[in-house]
C-alpha cells in the first residue's frame, strides 16, 4: 500500500466526488461516436468527398488518388504522392489530407512532428507495424500541421474548414497520446484543438467523431455552455450514445443547472454493462444532489452506488464525504465506520476518511473516529493503519513536544502491527524509520525550546542575587 504524505507529515486530501481513483473506476475515456480511420480501406470515398467538397477539381483529383492508394495500404505511396503535388505544403487541401494520412497511417512517429510511412506487405496490418517497429529504418519526415497552418494565416490566406477538421482531430490526438507531455502545454492543446473544430463547425462541417472530441475538449477546458450545445448537437445524430449523454450532465452540473443532470444521470445508470461509465453517472448524480443539498436525490444515488459496486470501498467513501459536506455529523460517522468495517484494514480507507475530516478542518471528528475504531477488533494492518493516521493526525496539528511524543508512540505501535503482516523489506518500514528520525529531531528541538525560559529564568535570578 501507498501512504500519501508531504515532507513526511501531510495527509493527501482527496476530493472524490470529483476524481475516481485509479484502479476502481477509471474516468471518462473517449468513446468516438464514429469509427476513426486507423487501418487501409476503413475511410470511405464518399465520407472524403463530403470534407473536402470545397476543394478545386484538381485537388480533389489527387486527393481521391491518395485514398485509392490508401485503400490498399499503401500509405507511404500516397504520402509521396501528396508531396509531389505540393513540395512546399503551401496547399491547405493538401495539408489536410496530409494530416488525415499521418494520424491515420504512421508506421512510426515522433512527438507527431515526425513520421513514417509504409506500404503493407500483404496480410499486415498497421497495429503490426507500430507493435513490432516495422518502419523504424525507413527515413522520417518532419510535419507539424500547426506550423504549416500558422504559416498560411500569416501569409492572409483563409483557412478551408477541413483544414479546420483536420487540425482538430490532430491537437485531439495529440493530447489523448502524450498526456501533457507534448510540444505545448495541454491547457494550449486543448484550447487550439476546441477552436479548429469550431471553426469547421461553424461552416457546418462535422461528422459524428468531430463532434464527440470537440465535445470532450470542451469538458476538458470547463467550457460548460459551448460542451452542452456541441454535444446535444452530437446526441442529435446518435441519441442512444450514453458516453454524449454523460457529458451532457457533466455540462449541466458545470453550467449549474443541476435539476438537468438526474434526467441525463438515469439513462446512463440503467445501462449497467458499462461499469466505468456507470460509476460516473453515480458521481455526477451525486454531485447534482449535493450541489441541491437534496437528500432524497442524494441518499437515491449514494444506494444505488452501493448496490451496484459491492465490492468496491469507494461508493462508502463518497457517502462519507457527503455527509461531511452537509455537516451531518452522525451520518459521517456512521458511514466512516461502515466502510472501515466493510474494508478492515484497508490504508487507503483510512486515509481517506481523515483526509476529508481534515479539509474542512475538523480534527475532532478525525480522532474521535480513530480512537473509536481503534477499540474495534481489527486486522493487524488495519490496527498499523489507524495508529499510522493517528500520528499523521497529531503533526498536522502542531509539532510541540506533546504531540510529537504521542505520534512518535503511535508510529512505532503502527509499526508493530506493520511488522506482522507486512513483509521486511517493504517501503512503509524504510518510510517509518525516516519519520522517526525526523521527528525525533523535531522533538529534541521541541525540548530544547520548552527548557529554555526555564533556564532564562534561572540565570536571571542568579544575576539578581
Amino acid at each position: 500500500m501507498k501512504f500519501s504524505m508531504k515532507k513526511g507529515i501531510i495527509l493527501a486530501v482527496v476530493a472524490l466526488c470529483f476524481l475516481v481513483p485509479a484502479g476502481i473506476f477509471a474516468q471518462e475515456q473517449a468513446q468516438p461516436v464514429s469509427s476513426a480511420p486507423a487501418q487501409a480501406g476503413t475511410q470511405a470515398s464518399d465520407g472524403i468527398k463530403a470534407l473536402f467538397k470545397d476543394a478545386p477539381a484538381a485537388d480533389m483529383e489527387i486527393i481521391a488518388k491518395a485514398e485509392d492508394l490508401v485503400v490498399q495500404g499503401k500509405w507511404s505511396s500516397a504520402w509521396n504522392l501528396l508531396s509531389q503535388a505540393d513540395p512546399e505544403s503551401t496547399n491547405p487541401y493538401m495539408i489536410a489530407e496530409k494530416i488525415r494520412i499521418a494520424l491515420d497511417g504512421y508506421a512510426q512517429t515522433a512527438m507527431h512532428v515526425a513520421f513514417t510511412f509504409v506500404d503493407l506487405p500483404e496480410g499486415v496490418d498497421l497495429d503490426t507495424i507500430r507493435s513490432e517497429g516495422s518502419g523504424e529504418s525507413v527515413e522520417p519526415v518532419d510535419f507539424s500541421p500547426a506550423t504549416l497552418a500558422s504559416a498560411l494565416e500569416e501569409k492572409g490566406e483563409a483557412i478551408p474548414p477541413v483544414l479546420s477538421y483536420m487540425l482538430g482531430n490532430y491537437y485531439y490526438e495529440v493530447w489523448k497520446d502524450y498526456q501533457g507531455q507534448w510540444l505545448l502545454d495541454e491547457a494550449t492543446v486543448l484550447k487550439d484543438g476546441a477552436t479548429e473544430f469550431e471553426r469547421a463547425y461553424a461552416y457546418d462541417l462535422y461528422t459524428r467523431m468531430s463532434l464527440d472530441r470537440y465535445s470532450e475538449m470542451l469538458i476538458a477546458t470547463e467550457s460548460w455552455e459551448g460542451a452542452r450545445t456541441v454535444t446535444l448537437k452530437a446526441l442529435e445524430l446518435e441519441p442512444e450514445n450514453l458516453t454524449l449523454t454523460l457529458r451532457l450532465a457533466n455540462a449541466y452540473y458545470g453550467l449549474g443547472l443541476f435539476d438537468a443532470v438526474p434526467a441525463e444521470a438515469d439513462k446512463v445508470i440503467a445501462d449497467k454493462n458499462n461499469r466505468e461509465q456507470l460509476a460516473n453517472g453515480y458521481i455526477v448524480g451525486i454531485k447534482a444532489g449535493l450541489a441541491l443539498a437534496d437528500r432524497e436525490m442524494l441518499d437515491r444515488y449514494l444506494d444505488g452506488f452501493e448496490v451496484d459496486f459491492p465490492q468496491d470501498y469507494f461508493p462508502g467513501l463518497v457517502r462519507h464525504l457527503a455527509a461531511v459536506n452537509l455537516g451531518d455529523r452522525e451520518a459521517a460517522d456512521e458511514a466512516a465506520d461502515a466502510v472501515t468495517a466493510a474494508f478492515p484494514g484497508d490504508p487507503d480507507v483510512v486515509r481517506s476518511i481523515v483526509s476529508t475530516w481534515l479539509s474542512t478542518g475538523d480534527t475532532t471528528s478525525a480522532f474521535n473516529y480513530i480512537n473509536r475504531n481503534l477499540l474495534k477488533e481489527q486486522p493487524d494492518e488495519g490496527y498499523a493503519a489507524l495508529y499510522f493516521y493517528r500520528a499523521l493526525l497529531n503533526m498536522e496539528i502542531d509539532q510541540s513536544a506533546g504531540r510529537l511524543t504521542q505520534a512518535l508512540t503511535d508510529l512505532s505501535k503502527s509499526e508493530e502491527y506493520f511488522k506482522k503482516s507486512y513483509p521486511a523489506g517493504h517501503q512503509i518500514f524504510g518510510m517509518i524509520d525516516s519519520m522517526k528520525k525526523e521527528w525525533g529531531d523535531l522533538l529534541v528541538k521541541a525540548q530544547e525550546a520548552k527548557a529554555q525560559p526555564a533556564s532564562d529564568a534561572t540565570s536571571a535570578a542568579t544575576a539578581t542575587e
